[in-house]
């Protein structure tokens, strides 16, 4: 049985025992952020037919598995609301989470990615090319013909 999740771990609420805050700048803080986890949901979720059995653990903890090993800034991606000393999940969980998470899946959610970065980078370009509009840059005072033509 799978209950899809769409609440978004928000950086801010992951709790340390020991103190401190993630550095927000973090590579896991900053790929858990990129991942359209909504759209991952969906599609994990197409792998529980029956409303039947044992909740599953999450997408994003069943991905994350299967990237990472332990660690605040990872049990952060994986969407723990806080760390904890003690493994999430047995290990043999793994083997279920490579059954379910397809290689199709992966690269639809790889595709999904890839399109996002390039829509952030497009639209990167076009505020560029909207701030310099008009500007041309500095005017050169040089001659542009050999030094004995001047």
């Amino acid at each position: 049985m799978y209950q899809p999740k769409f609440h978004q771990l928000t950086f801010d609420n992951f709790h340390l025992p020991f103190g401190g805050k993630l550095d927000p700048q973090n590579r896991w803080v900053k790929l858990a952020e990129l991942i359209p986890w909504h759209v991952a949901e969906k599609m994990y979720a197409m792998n529980f037919p029956s409303k039947r059995g044992a909740p599953a653990l999450t997408v994003r903890m069943a991905l994350g598995a299967l990237i990472i090993k332990e660690g605040p800034y990872l049990q952060y991606f994986i969407g723990l609301e806080s760390f904890q000393y003690e493994s999430p999940f047995n290990a043999s969980m793994l083997t279920h989470f490579r059954k379910r998470l397809k290689h199709t899946d992966l690269g639809a959610l790889q595709e999904e990615l890839l399109q996002r970065h390039l829509a952030e980078e497009r639209k990167r370009a076009e505020e560029k090319n909207v701030n310099n509009d008009g500007d041309d840059g500095p005017v050169s005072t040089l001659a542009s013909g050999p030094a004995g033509d001047r």
